[in-house]
């Protein structure tokens, strides 16, 4: 765990009364791989990484799910949030979607109550972006075969 000087005697006694110790070793490591700039540097290169695989997938949607769906929040983490216009229930079309293969997930555990529907997130986080490309066509292919 990286965190602000500030924070680290506390966090330090904490873990001590939950005893549950990383082993000294990892914990030097961890330091090592922090001071050697490593750490630094594999933050850089994921950021790149995902940062190209977020303009992917918007790219994706915006040509293969133009007027069915529309993005919102796609400027952090792993996963861009839509909304499909479909008129559907959201358990017919995550059905229609696994069964093609996608894991479609909706935000309804998000809300506490009345959560929107037609409201998904997409992850990329693991995805290329060749196979990004693919899942969203094969999306925009599934919605088609269900008259949307």
């Amino acid at each position: 765990m990286v965190l602000p000087e500030s924070l680290a005697d506390l966090y330090t006694r904490a873990r001590w009364l939950a005893s549950d110790q990383a082993p000294t070793q990892i914990q030097a490591a961890l330091g090592d791989f922090i001071e050697s700039g490593q750490l630094d540097r594999h933050v850089k290169r994921m950021k790149a990484i995902y940062a190209r695989r977020r303009r992917t997938l918007v790219n994706a949607i915006e040509e293969h799910l133009a007027g069915t769906a529309s993005i919102d929040g796609d400027i952090s983490g792993l996963s861009v949030k839509i909304r499909l216009h479909t008129g559907l229930d959201d358990d017919e079309l995550i059905q229609a979607a696994l069964e093609s293969g996608i894991a479609l997930t909706s935000t309804r555990s998000f809300y506490t109550r009345n959560s929107p529907t037609g409201e998904f997130l997409l992850g990329y986080g693991n995805m290329t972006e060749q196979k990004i490309k693919n899942a969203v066509a094969l999306l925009a292919r599934t919605l088609q075969n269900l008259g949307v």
